[in-house]
């Protein structure tokens, strides 16, 4: 059956930066989901620096609501 998007709400992130390192430089974001229960998603995260020395950890936890039947759903009016 085609839904339409899910609703997601940002409940809780956190940012912990474990060294100094140059904003302008090409980092690489890496995230995982840990658990996907009860309307709440939550996924944790690994920032590195190009050089590949860890400089941050994030979290990230969401309320998760699914859409309604694409049936049921009309878009906004313009």
């Amino acid at each position: 059956e085609r839904r339409r998007p899910t609703a997601l709400h940002s409940l809780d992130h956190a940012v912990w930066l474990h060294r100094p390192f140059d904003l302008p430089e090409l980092h690489l974001l890496s995230g995982d989901p840990v658990s996907n229960c009860g309307g709440r998603g939550r996924a944790r995260g690994t920032i590195h620096a190009s050089g590949g020395r860890l400089v941050a950890s994030i979290a990230h936890e969401a309320l998760i609501r699914p859409g309604a039947p694409h049936w049921r759903w009309r878009p906004p009016p313009a």
